[in-house]
């Protein structure tokens, strides 16, 4: 199987598990918006984003290095898994103490003393969402995207019931965040089952360890010794991806944060948690392809393949392009439609944020896989540092822009700094790499967006119809691509079998 098929295959494993994620959540969200109305919704939503920020310290640093290391080392994944693991849990520890202990400050913050519970009770999920993620990258490094996706579709599924069954026996909040809790238990007992990789390989005589591996203390190279993996070369390649995903997690949930700290209103954090949910499709979605080129491309850059890594670049890019900016476009051009169908009448006006909102995270859904890129390139110090400085551009405009125009002032400053983002990554992966999406493939994905962008435009459909009017959409689509031989029948039949 070719490069393109191989990257595509994959993809479309960890694409079926991020689809189910992403109804699980709207299953989750829309449930729980129509139940507890837009103010506790709100509250949910303040809450989640809190929560989803400290799981950042622990959902990408030491379980992407995990996932490295196996990729280059795939003999020796048992051993990895378990030094992950014993960082994994004492890191996360760590943090959820922290967290903890920040509740009271943190509510203060957000000028509402009645978030600190719940703040101190969803810092118990962090240490078991940690180990969940370990389980999911050693899946991921050693490239076993069925398992990973399965994995991760059982975590996804369970995830909405629990939470609105807890809700509807009477716990209300205090539900929806235990269910949260009992969910990366689950994950993270049925991920120590799937991850139940071959013993370890031990050092062939006369040959040396693979980079980054050692052997144990007094022994020789002639002795057939397991080799040890010191919890060190995890910690390198961990801290400056964590410090990453924290600023990653902050600059996709500070706007709603900015929204309620500065307009200090819960009905309007719900207006725009509601626009947020709908708007980071694209992004979840995304986190499969980067998911999938990640390990490809580690394992490129180590064995100094430059051919091979400039492929997977172009293909990567340009299957994210294919199915991502007619997304954006049908999204924002029908996002008031959307909003009646999926929130109701009471919600309308998140309908114009979501609009704005989803042309940012498109841009951020490039950023993301250019920044897995950069960072599987070994440089994930630059990574991090792209994404200060991103964040920083975020805070400011979101200061500027929602006391002057809230919560649509929120959608256009988190716009900008994420088409920054995008723009200053792709200009650095194009200078080190010499590879970026090819100018005649981009050029003919934006002239088959442009005729289903005017009609949704054009054309208004409302209800449960507009789903079938979607899908018209989308035929007419992929018509245009192979009409202009962007997308080839041959391809479609390759990939299918």
């Amino acid at each position: 199987m070719d490069t393109k098929c191989t990257l595509i295959k994959g993809t479309i494993y960890l694409t079926i598990g991020q689809i189910v994620f992403v109804i699980s959540s709207y299953t989750l969200h829309i449930g729980l918006a129509r139940y507890l109305g837009p103010e506790k919704y709100g509250m949910f939503g303040v809450i989640l984003y809190l929560t989803i920020m400290a799981r950042s310290l622990v959902n990408r640093g030491v379980p992407q290095s995990v996932s490295k290391y196996i990729a280059e080392n795939e003999g020796y994944a048992n051993t990895i898994k378990n030094k992950g693991l014993f960082v994994q849990a004492v890191v996360s520890i760590i943090i959820a103490i922290i967290y903890f202990s920040c509740a009271k400050v943190l509510s203060q913050l957000l000028h509402d003393s009645s978030l600190t519970p719940y703040i101190q009770l969803s810092a118990i999920n962090v240490p078991f969402f940690g180990l969940y993620m370990i389980y999911i990258y050693s899946l991921n490094g050693k490239r076993w995207f069925g398992h990973q996706a399965i994995l991760g579709i059982i975590h996804d599924t369970i995830l909405p019931l629990i939470i609105i069954i807890l809700v509807l026996a009477g716990f209300s909040l205090n539900g929806a965040i235990m269910g949260l809790i009992l969910t990366a238990i689950i994950g993270s007992v049925v991920g120590h089952f799937y991850c139940q990789f071959e013993p370890d390989h031990h050092v062939p005589e006369g040959l040396p360890p693979p980079e980054g591996l050692h052997l144990p203390e007094g022994h020789v190279m002639h002795d057939t010794k397991p080799i040890y993996f010191p919890v060190s070369t995890i910690i390198k390649f961990a801290i400056p991806v964590t410090i990453f995903a924290i600023f990653t997690s902050i600059l996709l949930s500070i706007d709603l944060l900015l929204v309620k700290s500065i307009l200090k209103e819960n009905i309007q954090a719900g207006f725009y948690a509601s626009a947020r949910s709908l708007a980071v499709t694209p992004f979840f979605i995304s986190i499969a392809l980067s998911r999938s080129i990640f390990p490809a491309i580690a394992r490129a850059a180590a064995d100094n393949n430059h051919s091979l890594t400039r492929q997977y670049i172009q293909h990567s890019l340009r299957l994210l392009l294919i199915w991502m900016i007619p997304v954006v476009a049908i999204v924002s051009a029908t996002s008031r439609e959307i909003i009646l169908l999926i929130y109701s009448t009471p919600y309308l006006s998140a309908s114009i944020p979501l609009s704005i909102l989803i042309i940012g995270i498109g841009f951020f859904t490039v950023y993301l896989i250019l920044t897995t890129i950069i960072t599987a390139g070994d440089n994930p110090n630059l990574s991090m540092w792209l994404n200060i400085v991103i964040l920083i551009v975020s805070i400011i405009a979101n200061l500027y822009l929602i006391p002057r125009y809230g919560i649509i002032g929120a959608s256009i400053g988190t716009s900008i700094a994420m088409i920054i983002g995008a723009i200053i990554s792709a200009i650095y992966v194009f200078i080190r790499f010499k590879a970026l999406i090819q100018p005649l493939s981009a050029a003919r994905i934006l002239i088959a967006t442009l005729p289903i962008y005017l009609l949704s435009l054009c054309i208004q459909v409302h209800g449960f119809w507009i789903i079938g009017w979607y899908v018209l959409l989308v035929i007419g689509y992929l018509i245009i691509l192979i009409w202009i031989r962007e997308l080839k029948v041959k391809e479609i039949l390759q990939i299918l079998r």
